[in-house]
């Protein structure tokens, strides 16, 4: 199976780095993965939804809505959505970097 993950978005939060979705053999979309930072350092969340508590007023958890089984599936998943965002912020830093060699130009 090809598995293909896609950064939707980097965020510059104090924990949470990029969104992401995954695509499977070009054929089922998986959305809603976050990309966190956290004392071990980076971890993949998977997608999930807000839920109420029974019996509890006003509390909530959130339980995954999609997730690996397996858990050799599960590291691939966390590779995969890992890389992705390494290359991602590396684009990122290209068009930073070429950005600000344009504004320098400008400014002569």
């Amino acid at each position: 199976m090809k598995v293909n993950a896609t950064i939707n978005s980097l965020c510059n939060h104090k924990t949470l780095k990029a969104t992401a979705q995954l695509t499977f053999d070009n054929c089922f979309v998986v959305k809603g993965l976050k990309v966190f930072e956290g004392e071990k350092g980076l971890y993949v969340g998977m997608p999930n939804e807000r839920l109420p508590i029974r019996g509890e007023h006003e509390k909530f958890e959130y339980k995954d809505t999609a997730f690996p089984i397996t858990k050799e599936a599960r590291d691939s998943i966390v590779k995969i959505v890992l890389d992705a965002y390494e290359l991602a912020k590396e684009k990122a830093k290209e068009i930073d970097i070429g950005s600000e060699e344009d504004s320098e130009e400008a400014q002569m």
